[in-house]
């Protein structure tokens, strides 16, 4: 498996006018979406408010020019070309760190999950690291990344995470259930064993995970240091993922 990092400077605008608050990921850049935070809001956070003063396909077009225009205006902003440089600077530097580590922990993932890894290339499209995200589109084999980094190889436990998500797409009875099982096999066991140390659930003054999952994952807990320890029938996370599904008292 091979994963490509690239800057997509029309999804680095999208993404960073959607998420942009307070004053990140610089003041500059703050002050300049919440000057055009009516258009943004329009065009980018598909906000059904945003229609509501308007009448036809006439008006309809003409608020889509209008945000055009503005789209091309703060791609030649300065403002953004500080966002692009930034967002360049930390996909080199998430590259080099999976260049140094991406090897070594997918090995321990493969252990982890009982998973075949086929040989595809993953894009991931970098954002910036102030601007949380953390996605995928499975169909096109993309992650969307970026996120500030939190303790320790914070970012290649999280990649692994996406890619949990797009190596068991559609293969799970549950998707809740699923996305809980691949928080205990990256957020937890993963970073664990990578970093040879910490705990479930926490790392740091960080609390890890989903806090809606955490109660499914902790009522699944028992069961998964069994799985870990070979004594199951279920020799992945797939299958692992169906006999969870199969046990009532740890339904939702």
């Amino acid at each position: 498996m091979t994963l490509h990092f690239k800057v997509n400077p029309y999804y680095l605008l999208a993404h960073s006018l959607e998420r942009t608050w307070s004053n990140k990921p610089f003041p500059e850049w703050a002050r300049l979406v919440k000057k055009m935070q009516v258009t943004s809001q329009f065009l980018f956070k598909n906000s059904a408010r945003a229609f509501i003063e308007i009448n036809d396909e006439k008006e309809l077009n003409q608020a889509f020019q209008a945000t055009q225009k503005i789209f091309f205006t703060i791609l030649k902003a300065p403002e953004f070309k500080k966002l692009l440089q930034e967002a360049e600077r930390y996909r080199a530097w998430v590259e080099n760190e999976w260049r140094k580590k991406g090897e070594f922990t997918l090995h321990i993932l493969k252990d982890i999950t009982g998973l075949t890894f086929p040989h595809f290339t993953l894009t991931v499209l970098i954002t910036h690291p102030e601007l949380s995200n953390g996605s995928n589109i499975p169909e096109e084999k993309i992650i969307c990344w970026g996120h500030s980094e939190d303790w320790k190889n914070y970012t290649i436990v999280y990649l692994c995470h996406e890619i949990l998500h797009i190596l068991t797409h559609k293969k799970f009875i549950n998707e809740e259930v699923m996305h809980a099982i691949i928080e205990l096999a990256t957020d937890n066991e993963l970073r664990i064993q990578i970093n040879q140390k910490g705990q479930y659930f926490k790392e740091g003054r960080y609390e890890v995970g989903h806090v809606r999952l955490r109660n499914l994952e902790k009522r699944m807990l028992p069961l998964w240091k069994k799985y870990l320890r070979g004594n199951l029938k279920a020799k992945s996370i797939v299958s692992f993922e169906k006999l969870v599904t199969g046990r009532k008292p740890i339904e939702n």
